[in-house]
């Protein structure tokens, strides 16, 4: 889809007449069914908006070329994923699609609770709590990557491809932010890092602002990794007897 906006690639505009009413009755919709209006006066479905998208999408790769390996999978997996939500059954994508890993991680607990004689469902507090469980992001606790680990989730990167890019970004501005993090952690700064903005946060003067996703070198960020280069982090304060 980047791709394709960069490049101008003719696709429809939607112009929502409601977009809070409209991602509402999305979100709480299983099926995808659920319409809703454009400016226009046409009504369209998550399914029907969806649809059109990859077939654009599609057009695009026959025109345009895939530019990585996984272009074919990923065309797949969006039908596959297209079709589940239509017909209910997610089984063909429960090993690949986020959501749907956890809709069946949920049921089956569910379901063993319910045989047991529990009275369970989405709104209990013991699936309320694997649901937040699912996201933890430490891999030793994280429920997601316990599922990896018992090969019942699909990966794409190999495994230490995400580890490695911790040190060894790629050539995109990743690789700035990763000079200014480690920078700034030897010195011992505090900072706070998004997808555009470096800042030291005692030294907001030195906000670096980058905003073309490609750039690898910035004269800004020398000039504040030297500068933290002069500093030393403080030595941890006595403990209080």
């Amino acid at each position: 889809m980047l791709r394709m906006l960069e490049d101008r690639f003719p696709l429809t505009s939607l112009n929502i007449v409601s977009v809070p009413q409209a991602l509402r009755a999305i979100s709480h919709d299983m099926s995808g069914s659920a319409a809703f209006e454009t400016a226009d006066g046409q009504r369209y479905t998550a399914l029907s908006v969806q649809r059109h998208y990859l077939d654009a999408a599609r057009k695009y790769v026959d025109w345009h070329g895939e530019h990585h390996q996984h272009v074919g999978y990923a065309l797949d997996l969006w039908q596959r994923t297209l079709d589940a939500v239509h017909s209910g059954d997610y089984s063909s994508i429960d090993t690949e699609i986020d959501w749907a890993i956890k809709k069946k991680l949920l049921d089956a607990y569910i379901s063993r609770a319910q045989a047991a004689g529990q009275e369970t469902s989405y709104a209990s507090a013991r699936i309320r709590q694997l649901d937040l469980a699912y996201h933890d992001i430490d891999p030793d606790r994280g429920v997601y990557h316990a599922l990896v680990r018992r090969q019942a989730v699909k990966t794409v990167l190999p495994a230490g491809a995400a580890e490695h890019a911790i040190d060894e970004p790629p050539a995109t501005r990743a690789r700035l932010r990763s000079q200014f993090v480690k920078a700034a952690k030897a010195a011992g700064e505090q900072f706070t890092v998004d997808w555009v903005h470096m800042r030291l946060n005692a030294y907001p003067q030195h906000t670096v602002v980058c905003k073309d996703p490609f750039q690898t070198h910035s004269e800004q960020v020398d000039e504040v990794v030297t500068m933290l280069g002069h500093k030393h982090p403080e030595p941890p304060a006595p403990p209080l007897i």
